[in-house]
């Protein structure tokens, strides 16, 4: 049985991740994108913390709690930002079929933009 080496740094940046942008992440009118309980439980089923909650902000703390290498918070952040450009395609959508869409989704899309650039600064500072 092989044990997985942790790494301190990929472990310390997941915690200062999830304390510093939970509500970031987490509140459509900071992030400009929605993660449902759903989508997180998804996004923990797909990197492997498959603990079931219910509440939004432990299932966010509790995937993070997953991260043992700098390898899994690069993959981590990859799920979450694969999410944010799902929601931008479709607001993307929404403008191309209702005229007046835009006056909504381009302040949504800005949102979710930085919200992207900082997941990817993370991913990239790994």
């Amino acid at each position: 049985m092989s044990e997985v080496k942790v790494d301190g740094e990929a472990v310390g940046i997941a915690n200062q991740i999830v304390d510093e942008m939970q509500d970031e992440i987490l509140a459509p009118f900071n992030s400009g994108v929605y993660f449902s309980k759903y989508d997180l439980l998804g996004i923990a089923e797909t990197f492997g913390a498959t603990k079931r909650m219910n509440d939004r902000k432990k299932i966010l703390k509790e995937i993070f709690r997953y991260v043992d290498t700098k390898e899994d918070l690069k993959r981590l952040m990859g799920l979450f930002i694969d999410k944010i450009d799902n929601d931008v395609a479709m607001f993307e959508d929404f403008e191309t079929h209702y005229e007046n869409a835009g006056d909504v989704t381009t302040e949504w899309k800005t949102k979710a933009t930085l919200l992207k650039t900082k997941l990817e600064d993370y991913s990239e500072a790994c």
